[in-house]
């Protein structure tokens, strides 16, 4: 992710303004292919997408990734990583099959110029698996979870935020596929941890929340008027109110 994580909409629109000065500067004293003015051009993208300016955002991650294919080619980690941002962002705009696409191209590429166990696989594998969650092929983004699970497990303790993430979208991969018991020690873990390393507003934990809802809805609809229903309200209650109506199944 960018050097500088940021939490809150605040926070990113108070850095959008640090980082436009900042690229500012660099552009004119460094110039547009300087390591650092490539990172400024990521964090703004980044801040850009956290206040919702999708459309500057994703002009921003293709520039850069088009000066980092030119500069350092296809198989460098920052080419690969500008790859995943741009990816993550797609993802998330509801872009899935350009967004799957660009998952897909990342793995192959760090594959094979990184091996297979490298840490940085982790982020292409559970991106894909999320994409493909949505595009409803939960045995196939099961199968991309474990493997980034395993991975990651191999290269940061156990309390590390990443990995709380690939065991949240691991529980909504069981939760598609009704395996509701595995799913919800993962799911309700995943989230405390998240919580507890984040904060409430943090990205990943944001997107934890809604799967424990999902869980519960799920559950409820397999084996009603066992409870959960109620677990699901009582979740549901803690949503923030623009992600109420997304936590829902269609």
């Amino acid at each position: 992710m960018p050097s500088i994580r940021l939490r809150t909409c605040a926070m990113y629109s108070y850095a959008d303004k640090l980082f436009r000065q900042t690229l500012e500067i660099q552009r004119r004293v460094l110039g547009e292919e300087h390591p650092h003015t490539l990172m400024s051009m990521t964090n703004l993208a980044y801040a850009l997408g956290g206040q919702g300016q999708y459309a500057e955002a994703d002009k921003l991650f293709r520039q850069t990734l088009e000066i980092k294919r030119r500069v350092l080619g296809e198989e460098h980690p920052a080419t690969l990583s500008a790859m995943n941002y741009l990816a993550d962002l797609l993802r998330d705009r509801g872009h899935l099959s350009e967004s799957e696409e660009l998952f897909r191209k990342t793995t192959e590429t760090g594959r094979r110029a990184l091996g297979d166990e490298h840490p940085f696989l982790g982020h292409p594998l559970v991106g894909l698996a999320e994409v493909l969650l949505r595009k409803g092929k939960p045995m196939e983004a099961r199968g991309l979870t474990d493997e980034a699970l395993r991975i990651r497990k191999a290269a940061l303790p156990d309390d590390h935020a990443r990995l709380a993430h690939t065991r949240s979208v691991l529980g909504e991969c069981l939760t598609a596929l009704s395996r509701y018991d595995e799913a919800e020690p993962l799911v309700l873990e995943s989230y405390e941890r998240l919580k507890t390393v984040q904060g409430e507003a943090g990205i990943e934990t944001r997107k934890a929340l809604p799967r424990i809802v999902k869980l519960y809805e799920a559950w409820d609809a397999a084996e009603p008027g066992k409870g959960y229903a109620e677990k699901a309200a009582e979740w549901r209650a803690k949503l923030p109110k623009e992600e109420t109506a997304e936590a829902t199944p269609p």
